[in-house]
């Protein structure tokens, strides 16, 4: 039963991740499209965008393994008494 609970949470936070992942590439690539339009250059929007696209590109790419084995690794890392 605990196997079958971590496969489907390790599941649905892959989702989550790639969905997300996903709807900040395609904000980024609006973003990046309305700020570099040859009227209107707005260069710090644009690499707000930028900036945007990458944090979705590494949310696609970590994954659900990458963010439980992150935060389990910082947790060993905090001293018990």
């Amino acid at each position: 039963m605990t196997s079958w609970i971590n496969l489907s949470g390790n599941w649905v936070l892959g989702l989550a991740l790639l969905i997300g992942g996903i709807i900040l590439v395609v904000v980024a690539i609006k973003d990046l499209v309305l700020n570099l339009a040859p009227n209107q250059k707005k260069w710090g929007a644009a690499a707000g965008g930028l900036a945007i696209g990458f944090l979705g590109g590494l949310l696609m790419v970590w994954g659900a393994t990458g963010v439980f084995m992150f935060f389990k690794n910082k947790g060993n890392e905090i001293p018990h008494a």
